[in-house]
C-alpha cells in the first residue's frame, strides 16, 4: 500500500486542511489498518514538521539556508510495534529553492521513541491544491539505522497562507504543516 493510497481510501487531505487551521495533526490521516495491509509498510506516522528559511523562500529560486525541526506520533509498525513516536532531529542545509520551483534533495534523521534513528535521504516536489493549499512530496531511501534501504514517502500539506508568505518581498521565513512519513520494504 503506497501512502498516496492510503491517504486516497482515508480521504485524510480534506481532514489536515482543519487541522492545520487549529495547529493539531489530523488523527484520522491515518485509520486503521488490518494486518494485511502492514504486511506492505515497515511504518505509518504522522505529525507536524517546521521549515525556517533564511532569507525567506520567495517565487524566485534562489539560495537559502532552511532548518527543519518537528515530531512525529501514533506510529504504526508491524516490524517494530515499540516505535510509538520521532522526533526529527534538527537539520540545517543550503540550496537553491523557490516556492514552486524547487526541488530539493536532504537528508533527515529520525530519532524514534526507542533512541534508535533512521537518516533518510529525499528529493521533493511542491504541487498546489485546488484550495490554495501546498503538497511537497518527498520520496527516496532510508540510508542508515533502522530501516536502512527500506523506501521513504514523505507528504507534508502546507496552509495556502506559506503561498501568500512566499509572494511577499520578504518571503516565507517560517512554513509549518502536517506531515505523513510512510517507510516502505524493497521489493
Amino acid at each position: 500500500m503506497t501512502l498516496a493510497s492510503l491517504l486516497a481510501s482515508t480521504g485524510a487531505l480534506t481532514s489536515q486542511e482543519e487541522a492545520l487551521q487549529s495547529e493539531e495533526p489530523p488523527a484520522e490521516l491515518i485509520e486503521s489498518t488490518d494486518s494485511g495491509d502492514l504486511d506492505l509498510l515497515d511504518i505509518v506516522c504522522r505529525g507536524t514538521v517546521s521549515l525556517t528559511y533564511s532569507p525567506g523562500l520567495t517565487a524566485t529560486p534562489r539560495p537559502v539556508t532552511s532548518t527543519s525541526t518537528g515530531w512525529l506520533t501514533g506510529c504504526v509498525s508491524a516490524t517494530y510495534p515499540t516505535l510509538l513516536s520521532a522526533t526529527f532531529v534538527p537539520d540545517t542545509g543550503t540550496s537553491v529553492q523557490g516556492c514552486l520551483l524547487s526541488t530539493p534533495r536532504f537528508a533527515q534523521t529520525l530519532r524514534w521513541n526507542t533512541g534508535q534513528t533512521s537518516t533518510y535521504a529525499v528529493t521533493s516536489f511542491i504541487t498546489l491544491e485546488p484550495d490554495g493549499a501546498s503538497l511537497v512530496v518527498s520520496t527516496g531511501q532510508v540510508t542508515a539505522g533502522l530501516f536502512a534501504g527500506a523506501r521513504v514517502e514523505q507528504i507534508v500539506v502546507l496552509p495556502p497562507s506559506a503561498l501568500t508568505d512566499c509572494l511577499s518581498d520578504a518571503g516565507a521565513s517560517t512554513i509549518s504543516g502536517a506531515v505523513t512519513l510512510t517507510l516502505t520494504p524493497r521489493p
